[in-house]
């Protein structure tokens, strides 16, 4: 939380420190979900997810070790038409890595209701 009492700017801004290099926070806009993680995926394709814990009003945040500059990440959640499986896109990213199919996943920008 910022010093005003408000929550962090929207998306994941990197907060490097000689004692962490590698912490960020998260915050994105989570009204009607019942929990948000963040997914950190390895080179390998592994994936770890972070639960974001903190809330105030519609933002959902928390802080994330391990996650710099360069981190290949998303989000899941789960609640209201939303399916807990399929992985969302930051909307505040700054950069976005990778390709999707449009022809062959269909399914990608449906919103289930």
């Amino acid at each position: 939380m910022r010093p005003d009492g408000q929550p962090p700017a929207l998306g994941v801004h990197w907060n490097g420190s000689l004692d962490d290099p590698e912490v960020s926070v998260a915050a994105i806009v989570g009204a009607g979900v019942d929990q948000l993680d963040f997914c950190i995926f390895s080179p390998e394709g592994s994936e770890r997810r972070v639960t974001l814990t903190e809330r105030l009003g519609n933002t959902v945040w928390g802080t994330v070790s391990g996650v710099g500059p360069g981190t290949h990440y998303g989000f899941r959640t789960s609640g209201h038409g939303v399916h807990p499986n399929r992985l969302l896109v930051d909307p505040y990213a700054r950069a976005i890595s990778g390709s999707v199919d449009w022809l062959t996943r269909p399914g990608v920008l449906r919103v289930d209701s």
